[in-house]
């Protein structure tokens, strides 16, 4: 017994002993190392050109009120440059002393031009496939060219880092509004070698602040933006397509299932009346009929009434009122489907919502035979939409405050 005993605390003594060898190969000590949170990657034609926000340790976020210019931020941005990617990420290195990890990143942007090169893209995705040192987790963003430049010093909110700003957005939006896109790079990569669907990522649009609405004490002459995500941006494989608005974000959400609650106003006899949409569901179905594709589309959701401008005198106008609005946006919504899927089946003619996928679980003996063209397919398939929403909440009174 005595010898048994022994037997397993030599064992579990070497088991604890390669775990502790085996988790310190390699490693750096916390001290000694830095934590990327967000980059910007742009290629100029000759060189990569990236941008690292870097987690400054000697910097604490106490005290920061206002996380408008980058000197008020916890990170430190550094600029590097190379032939290739690889080389971009020495030049950073050489500019700090410290070890910079990767893998905690929360966002990488790339600019138009970038996404625009189909040679540089699918250097880029290679790049982190391969590189064991960097993972696919970050969000990925499309960036116009000009903000470049601009991006680290926009106001981003109450953040202090860029990649914490993003990444609590991608929390979130979903919620309040539906009116961004958040693709990880896993994602992006996935669905672009993947038959019947194509990938997204993200867009942010900067907006230039009103002088009123800037800290008193930090009034200049320097124009000042704030940074949006808003929109999508669309790819074919990894070939950039182009930008989706906030409806059409909208819409992509509404159909992927990626979107909790969307505010409009609708307009009813020259008022606009503000609606709540929540509880999103969306059931596609497509068919082949005659060997043309038939796809329907059925969306509901619950509708709740947030603020009531128009004129109505009684309870019983009151009533005719609501239904008007759950009518009147029912339609809109169903517009706003209508026109985003028109433009992918007509103006890009890529299916982005992952219909195709649909299409092959449903009648595998039919995709068969349009997987290999199937964007083409989509683009001439005949789209019917209905839209049914129930209204559960007219607020915590029945008629309008003013009667």
């Amino acid at each position: 017994m005595k010898k048994i005993t022994t037997v397993l605390t030599i064992s579990i003594i070497m088991s604890i002993f390669l775990i502790v060898v085996s988790s310190c190969y390699a490693s750096v000590e916390p001290r000694n190392m830095t934590v990327v949170n967000s980059t910007i990657f742009d290629f100029d034609g000759q060189y990569y050109h990236i941008m690292a926000e870097i987690i400054n340790p000697t910097k604490t976020s106490e005290g920061n009120t206002d996380s408008s210019t980058s000197s008020d931020r916890i990170g430190l941005v550094l600029k590097g440059k190379g032939k290739t990617m690889s080389q971009a990420i020495v030049d950073i290195e050489k500019k700090v002393e410290k070890k910079v990890l990767g893998t905690h990143n929360r966002v990488r942007f790339i600019t138009e031009r970038m996404a625009s090169n189909l040679f540089v893209m699918n250097e880029f995705i290679d790049f982190f496939i391969r590189n064991d040192d960097y993972d696919e987790r970050p969000w990925l963003i499309v960036i116009k060219d000009e903000y470049k430049d601009l991006l680290y010093s926009a106001n981003i909110g109450l953040a202090t880092l860029m990649g914490e700003y993003i990444h609590g957005l991608a929390e979130s939006q979903p919620v309040d509004t539906g009116e961004g896109v958040f693709s990880e790079t896993l994602k992006f990569i996935t669905d672009s070698l993947t038959k019947g669907i194509e990938p997204v990522c993200g867009r942010v649009v900067l907006e230039e602040m009103k002088e009123e609405h800037q800290n008193d004490l930090k009034k200049s002459n320097n124009k000042k933006y704030v940074l949006i995500v808003d929109g999508l941006a669309v790819f074919k494989g990894i070939t950039f397509m182009g930008f989706l608005d906030s409806d059409g974000a909208v819409v992509y959400n509404i159909l992927t299932g990626a979107i909790k609650t969307t505010r409009m106003s609708v307009k009813d006899q020259g008022f606009h009346v503000g609606v709540k949409i929540n509880n999103f569901t969306s059931k596609i179905t497509p068919k082949t009929v005659d060997g043309k594709v038939n796809i329907d589309i059925k969306v509901s959701g619950a509708l709740r009434l947030e603020e009531i401008n128009a004129k109505v005198n009684t309870s019983e106008e009151m009533l005719l009122l609501i239904e008007k609005i759950k009518n009147a946006t029912e339609i809109k919504i169903q517009k706003q489907l209508l026109n985003t899927i028109g433009v992918m089946q007509h103006t890009y003619g890529i299916d982005i919502f992952g219909i195709g996928i649909k299409l092959h679980i449903k009648d595998p003996k039919a995709w068969k035979g349009i997987s290999e063209n199937w964007n083409e397919v989509f683009s001439k398939a005949n789209v019917n939409v209905s839209v049914v929403l129930k209204t559960v909440q007219v607020g915590e009174f029945s008629l309008p405050y003013y009667i």
